[in-house]
């Protein structure tokens, strides 16, 4: 495969198929080289063509405290430990008004 742009889903899958058989190529070598280029042109490829939009804000969170094991009572123990703020005379923290 020539190393150019992937601008077509068959680019595309010729050079995931390339990956693939470059996956072990050797430290110092042309074919990591390659492969690092191939990636690269992939990862650009699929950013324009499959991107992700973003979570919503509230999913994102819930899943954050399942994945930490959080609870409510967590999350809301967190969010007051955040609103205390340093004093900028002190550097004493003071709690938020």
């Amino acid at each position: 495969m020539e190393i150019k742009p992937i601008r077509t889903e068959q680019e595309y899958n010729a050079a995931l198929e390339e990956v693939e058989m470059l996956m072990e190529a050797k430290a110092g070598t042309p074919e990591l080289d390659r492969l690092d280029v191939l990636t690269s042109l992939i990862e650009t490829y699929e950013r324009r063509v499959y991107p992700i939009a973003p979570p919503d804000p509230i999913s994102a969170i819930e899943y954050e405290m399942e994945k930490r094991g959080l609870s409510p009572t967590d999350l809301l123990e967190i969010l007051q430990q955040r609103q205390q703020q340093r004093s900028p005379a002190t550097g004493v923290i003071v709690a938020s008004k």
